[in-house]
C-alpha cells in the first residue's frame, strides 16, 4: 500500500488558462548546522491570477510536533504554525510533509517575490522544493482543470490511483511533480489500464510534462513503482502533485520561415517570416539567432495576432558567422515554454 495521499485543491471548469512554475531547489534549515531562514525568490510573470496555491514539499527526521516554523511572502506571515496537510512516513523513518497555501488573495503577479521561511527544529528540515499552480484569467478561453497536491510514497511494485471528473474524452496535459531516487527506476503512467508513458533515467526533483493524443480528462489515472532488481536507496517515489487541465483550444503556436539570405561586402542580411498558426494572440515572442556560440540577433515582438503573419529583417557582420545559422522563436503556450527552431541549410560562409 502506497503511503500518503494527495488532496484536491483545484477540479472544475475555470475561465482562462493554467499558470504553472515550480523551484526545484533543495534547503536545508534547522538543526545544528544549517541557518534557521532561507529565501526563495519567486518570479511572476503574469500581471493578474484568479486563483493561485503555493505548494512547499519538506522531509524531517524527528515528529512533526516539534518543529516550529514561519512561512511569508513578501513581509506577510502566511502561517506561524507547523501543521502541513498531508503528512507520511518512510520505510527509513523520514517524514514527508506537504504544505499548501491559498495565495489568490496575496499575490497579484507581475513581479519577483520573496518566499521566506525560518525554522526551529533539533534536527535539520529539508525543504524539497515548491510549487506554483493558478489561474490567468482569458476571458474566451475555458479550462478544465484538476490540480492535487500532497505526498505520496510508492515502493517498487506499488502504484497509486486516482479519479478524475466526468468530462467528454479529449486530450488534455499532464503534470507531475515528483523525486526519484535513481536513474534505474521505472514510473508506469496508466489511464483506465493502458499505459500511456514509462518515465525513466529521471534523479532527483523532477517535473515531468506529458501531452498526449491517448490521454484523457476522463477515467482513473494511475502512477505505479515498477518492481526492479536494480539496489537504489531509498527504494520509494515521492509524487507531490498531479496537474491534468484540458483548454477549449490549443493556444498560440509560432512558425518561422527563412525568406532570403544575401551578402554584401561584410554585411549578411537575412529575411524570417514568423506566423502565429494558433487560435490566441501570443504576447512577447523572442527571437534569437545563433552561430555557434555567438547570439547574432536577439528581438523582443510584443505580439502576434492568432493568424497573423510578420517579416523581420535582420543585418550582421560576417565574421560573426563561423557556423550554420540557428533562429530559435521563444514564447509561451498555457505558461510552458516552447521554443520554434529553423536552421540554414549549410554554413553561409
Amino acid at each position: 500500500m502506497p503511503r500518503g495521499d494527495l488532496l484536491e485543491f483545484i477540479g472544475s471548469e475555470v475561465k482562462g488558462i493554467i499558470y504553472h512554475n515550480n523551484v526545484l531547489d533543495e534547503m536545508k534549515l534547522g538543526g545544528r548546522s544549517y541557518p534557521r531562514v532561507g529565501k526563495y525568490f519567486i518570479e511572476v510573470d503574469e500581471t493578474q491570477l484568479d486563483e493561485l496555491y503555493l505548494t512547499i514539499i519538506s522531509v524531517l527526521n524527528e515528529p512533526v510536533n516539534k518543529v516550529a516554523w514561519r512561512v511569508g511572502i513578501d513581509g506577510l506571515n502566511i502561517t506561524r504554525e507547523f501543521k502541513p496537510q498531508v503528512v507520511s512516513e518512510s520505510s527509513i523513518g523520514s517524514i514527508y510533509t506537504a504544505h499548501v497555501f491559498d495565495l489568490s488573495k496575496v499575490v497579484k503577479g507581475g513581479k519577483t517575490y520573496t518566499l521566506i521561511i525560518s525554522c526551529d527544529s533539533s534536527k535539520p528540515v529539508t525543504i524539497d522544493g515548491i510549487e506554483l499552480v493558478g489561474v490567468k484569467r482569458v476571458v474566451e478561453v475555458s479550462t478544465e482543470v484538476s490540480y492535487s497536491a500532497g505526498c505520496v510514497l510508492l515502493n517498487p511494485s506499488e502504484s497509486y490511483s486516482i479519479k478524475q471528473h466526468p468530462s467528454r474524452l479529449m486530450p488534455c496535459n499532464l503534470s507531475l511533480y515528483m523525486n526519484v531516487p535513481s536513474r534505474n527506476a521505472l514510473i508506469d503512467v496508466t489511464l483506465n489500464g493502458n499505459c500511456i508513458k514509462t518515465l525513466s533515467n529521471l534523479l532527483g526533483l523532477s517535473n515531468v510534462q506529458l501531452s498526449d493524443p491517448n490521454l484523457t480528462y476522463d477515467g482513473i489515472l494511475s502512477i505505479r513503482h515498477r518492481e526492479s532488481a536494480e539496489a537504489y536507496h531509498p527504494r520509494f517515489v515521492s509524487i507531490y502533485s498531479l496537474l491534468k487541465y484540458r483548454t477549449n483550444c490549443k493556444g498560440p503556436e509560432i512558425t518561422m520561415k527563412l525568406d532570403g539570405i544575401t551578402f554584401e561586402g561584410n554585411e549578411c542580411r537575412l529575411s524570417l517570416i514568423i506566423r502565429n498558426e494558433g487560435d490566441l494572440t501570443c504576447e512577447n515572442v523572442m527571437v534569437v539567432g545563433l552561430s555557434a556560440s555567438n547570439i547574432l540577433v536577439r528581438d523582443v515582438i510584443n505580439s502576434i495576432r492568432a493568424g497573423e503573419e510578420l517579416r523581420r529583417n535582420y543585418r550582421f557582420n560576417v565574421s560573426d558567422v563561423s557556423a550554420r545559422l540557428v533562429f530559435k522563436a521563444i514564447y509561451r503556450r498555457f505558461g510552458r515554454q516552447v521554443i520554434y527552431e529553423v536552421k540554414t541549410s549549410s554554413n553561409t560562409n
